[in-house]
């Protein structure tokens, strides 16, 4: 779901009023919801609020906001989240690079990435979730995306190595996410390429990600609708195949729809570039929110859903968890993990798998957990 929740020295168009009215719009639409992806969530305290609100109606969890760990390439931050019912057991992220367009470089653009463990009844299961805000999709910047694309697919499937030098080290650090594949992908976000105009395009994205689609139904047929001229479907959820590598597939036809998400009328200060007026408004964004439904099965055995072994990766889980100590990085925090135990990387080499992808980013002078 993107927010439209710029920041308000970009425009002030009701980013408070709407925002706070949106985990209340998301119950209407569906009690069964396990968790949402959001984009322009930008602005710190109003973020915080919703995020209050998701937490009453029983969304405790969220990872944090999509973020430049480098203060010298990004003015802004993602405003990329996953909120969720179940708990965040890992998240990680990256900052999409060298791949923008004029002004969509002040924020950093990227993807987030959050491993959540859903239980039910005593049964858990495994979730990877990926949310993302792809920069801003027009012919004098396809090149761009294309490369945009590329840094996507090594984020998600690990087929590429991110590479940081580690101060004091004697060499470089591969890092590389290991998603377990036995486990479900999902796939969601704002992906600005319209599928009615350009839907080759976005079966060229869907292939590079290694994805499905979702069958789509119901009667919305935009995501879309800054105004009568401008009706575009911006927005998707996918899901990883059953091939190369073989993610979990769903039991049933997963579906795909988007919601008309209007609430009774409201009135804020809308200070755009051109006005200084108040304004009533009815949508909570210029984005209708998509909906996926998924069903996937519940495995047993070593290695599957119910082996308690599974559920973490090895080292850090977030940023909180690495601490800079003589020149190296190391993962000694609650959520350091190694074959599937907690596991402190404080007396361990700094090349230890816990330790492994606690990275030093010379530029804001932190470790931090990888890849970014």
């Amino acid at each position: 779901y993107n927010l439209f929740g710029r920041p308000y020295e970009v425009s002030k168009d009701g980013q408070s009023e709407r925002l706070t009215r949106v985990p209340e719009s998301l119950a209407r639409i569906s009690s069964t919801i396990d968790a949402v992806t959001f984009a322009e969530a930008d602005i710190d305290s109003e973020r915080n609020a919703m995020l209050a609100k998701f937490r009453k109606r029983g969304f405790p969890y969220a990872t944090s906001i999509l973020h430049d760990p480098d203060p010298f390439t990004s003015l802004l931050n993602g405003g990329v989240l996953v909120v969720s019912k179940w708990p965040v057991v890992r998240e990680a992220q990256h900052v999409y690079r060298d791949a923008c367009h004029y002004s969509d470089c002040l924020a950093a653009k990227g993807v987030k990435y959050a491993r959540l463990l859903k239980t039910v009844n005593g049964t858990s299961k495994i979730f990877n979730v990926f949310a993302t805000h792809m920069q801003v999709n027009r012919q004098l910047v396809l090149q761009a995306n294309m490369f945009t694309l590329a840094l996507i697919e090594g984020v998600v499937h690990g087929r590429r190595s991110r590479r940081s030098n580690s101060a004091g080290s004697a060499g470089e650090k591969a890092v590389q996410v290991d998603f377990k594949v036995q486990f479900p992908l999902i796939f969601a976000g704002d992906f600005n390429v319209d599928n009615h105009t350009f839907g080759s395009e976005v079966a060229h994205l869907v292939e590079l990600l290694g994805s499905h689609e979702p069958l789509q139904i119901g009667a919305q047929l935009f995501t879309s609708e800054y105004d009568l001229s401008l009706c575009k479907w911006l927005d998707y959820v996918l899901f990883g195949k059953g091939t190369d590598p073989p993610y979990q597939q769903p039991s049933i036809v997963p579906t795909l729809e988007a919601h008309v998400n209007q609430v009774p009328h409201f009135t804020v200060d809308w200070t755009a570039a051109k006005s200084n007026m108040k304004m009533a408004l009815i949508d909570i964004s210029d984005h209708y929110p998509v909906l996926g439904k998924f069903a996937f099965p519940v495995t047993q055995g070593p290695g599957k859903d119910d082996d308690p072994l599974t559920y973490h990766l090895d080292g850090c889980s977030t940023d909180a968890d690495c601490h800079f100590r003589d020149f190296r990085c190391y993962c000694n925090g609650a959520n350091c993990y190694y074959q599937g135990n907690h596991t402190s990387g404080w007396d361990l080499d700094s090349q230890h798998p816990v330790n492994r992808n606690c990275l030093y980013q010379k530029t804001s002078f932190r470790c931090l957990c990888g890849p970014t």
